[in-house]
């Protein structure tokens, strides 16, 4: 697939993960109980007040500790999006798509409630914004419509669409960067990067001013990174722009922090004209030592966040000898004569004077990693037959082997919505935020194509390693038995327990694979199964079945593991001796 887009109108598996976010309210109400007793004299009724006083403060310093109390664990988000085609309801012509995402909690302890309060926040403010995206699209519309009907009906679908990357996410701080793109019809689209940091414990919004104690002399080393990133375009100093911000703290500055440190963010036309693009510029935290909160400075040894392509350039000590080099990464692009168009077709890697090869893929995401003292970049990029792959460059040799450095899987996610018109549509989306786990997923031939995921970490010389024996299927296909199949019982751990047969005319809903030989299934009655219709205009049907309830998916107990056996002589994929067309209907293999 050449675009995400593509997914909105194709009918395949879909990408799909094993997560549930849970998006936890709380409110805290403290009370103190105030009882002033009646005295006989002044002096005795001001000695009880000066005590209850001191009782009221100590309550509150109690209270206060515990809700500054550091959590136990590391936070994990995943993005909730939802895209949305809007169309002419008189010509079927596609008019605007929205894309937003929402910030969800993986982990719902209590711990956390301050933390899901202020993403609940974030979420209400993003809704806010793209509705208001939303009457602004309607309106050019209905502007072209009456203005210039015969454009109306060719031009193409306006968009505005938002990216949202968590920067980081651990016990102090929580940063995530918004990226929108919204193209009205105009010369050209409108980018735009927004920024929220949050503290981990208490949940609220931290300033630029917490996080940075010096700003002369942040924004001093700035400006040297400006002259330095970009020698050849006329912009204005970073030091010089945010003069007038001082006052209130920095409060529209664009900013993030890192594990390498803060980066600030400015827009097209912030600092030079359109050409000049975005400036990205971070400044480090080894560069001063009484520059930053230290409350705020990584302090792991081993850490990953995102590298936004093209836009970012960040200096990392790659070769661990005091000196930092540029790392970035390239997108490349051709031009397709056919149609005229230009296609992602890969990236490059850059760090300090070595390239790497190039690397194919069609869309993706990178991400930094330093593992036991050495940098890696993890690039997921979108194959031909809509699956994703992992390759990983070491950034001190730049040595990249496709057999070797290349791993079949991605970033886990969870189709959860597609209306019946697939306009609609809404997924959930695992961010990369932490070495130690990571949901990530793969695509599997077997029966059927289908998507499984499970926990993964980031292993020996930073390659992708899992603890887990079995991926858990992530979508929610479903198959129909023609004849009787034979297979095995296995308990919920997946220990064989016998041999057993699977009845006829049986509705089988798959739960677990290893991705490569078996998958274990549940029967599930017919009640509980939608099924597909698809004419083949001979007269004939094909069908496919899908689960109804995805509720029957965390069912806890025996299954029967279904063995399968290719015939790469004859192209033929047997079960018990058995061609799979024979025991099954429903099967579908996406290319």
């Amino acid at each position: 697939m050449r675009y995400k887009r593509s997914l909105l109108i194709s009918v395949a598996i879909g990408l799909l993960m094993l997560v549930s976010a849970a998006c936890v309210k709380s409110d805290n109400t403290n009370t103190t109980d105030t009882t002033n007793a009646s005295q006989n004299s002044e002096k005795e009724s001001n000695k009880e007040n000066k005590k209850e006083t001191k009782k009221r403060e100590k309550s509150k310093n109690s209270e206060d500790k515990e809700e500054v109390k550091q959590v136990s664990e590391v936070p994990h988000i995943i993005l909730e999006k939802t895209s949305q085609i809007y169309v002419d309801k008189n010509s079927d012509h596609y008019l605007y798509i929205s894309e937003i995402s929402h910030l969800c909690l993986k982990n719902d302890s209590e711990e956390f409630k301050p933390l899901a309060k202020a993403l609940d926040k974030y979420n209400e403010e993003a809704d806010a914004n793209i509705a208001k995206a939303r009457e602004e699209m309607a309106a050019c519309c209905e502007d072209l419509k009456k203005d210039s009907p015969s454009y109306f009906y060719n031009h193409p679908m306006l968009s505005d669409e938002t990216d949202v990357y968590v920067i980081r996410s651990d016990k102090n701080i929580v940063s995530i960067l918004d990226y929108r793109v919204a193209d009205y019809g105009g010369v050209h689209p409108g980018y735009q990067y927004s920024s929220h940091n949050y503290d981990t414990n208490t949940g609220e919004e931290i300033k630029f001013t917490d996080v940075v104690k010096d700003t002369s002399a942040f924004f001093g080393l700035a400006d040297n990174k400006i002259k330095e990133n970009y020698p050849d375009d006329n912009l204005t100093m970073p030091s010089e722009y945010v003069k007038d911000m001082q006052d209130s703290n920095y409060k529209d500055l664009v900013w993030t922090v890192n594990a390498e440190g803060v980066s600030v963010y400015f827009n097209t036309y912030t600092l030079g004209a359109y050409a000049s693009g975005v400036q990205i510029i971070t400044v480090y935290f080894d560069q001063a030592k009484d520059m930053f909160n230290d409350k705020y400075v990584n302090k792991e040894k081993d850490y990953v966040f995102p590298l936004l392509t093209e836009d970012m350039v960040i200096d990392l000590d790659i070769n661990n000898e005091g000196k930092r080099e540029p790392v970035r990464v390239k997108n490349l692009k051709e031009k397709v004569y056919e149609d005229n168009d230009i296609y992602f077709t890969g990236m490059e890697v850059f760090a300090g004077d070595k390239k790497s090869v190039r690397i194919y893929g069609y869309d993706g995401s990178t991400y930094v990693i330093k593992k036991d003292g050495k940098y890696y970049m993890y690039l997921f990029l979108e194959q031909e037959g809509d699956y994703e792959a992992l390759s990983v460059v070491d950034l001190s040799t730049m040595n990249y082997d496709m057999t070797d450095d290349t791993f079949y899987i991605g970033l886990a996610s969870i189709t959860t919505y597609w209306s019946e018109d697939g306009n609609t549509y809404t997924w959930l989306e695992e961010t990369f935020t932490d070495t130690q786990s990571f949901q990530a997923s793969i695509s599997a031939q077997l029966l059927s194509t289908f998507f499984a995921a499970k926990e993964w970490y980031v292993g020996k010389n930073g390659r992708p390693e899992s603890n887990e024996d079995r991926y858990k299927v992530t979508s929610n296909h479903v198959l129909h038995t023609l004849k009787d199949v034979k297979c095995e019982e296995v308990d919920e751990k997946g220990n064989v327990k016998k041999s057993a047969v699977i009845p006829e005319n049986s509705y089988l809903l798959f739960l677990y694979s290893d991705g490569e030989n078996w998958v274990d299934v549940r029967i599930i009655d017919e009640n509980d199964v939608n099924i597909t219709k698809t004419d083949n205009g001979d007269g004939s049907f094909d069908k496919y079945f899908s689960v109804k309830n995805t509720s029957l998916k965390d069912y806890k107990g025996p299954l029967y593991r279904i063995t399968i056996n290719k015939d790469e002589e004859y192209y033929k994929t047997k079960v018990g001796g058995v061609d799979i067309n024979q025991l099954f209907e429903g099967i579908v293999f996406a290319g």
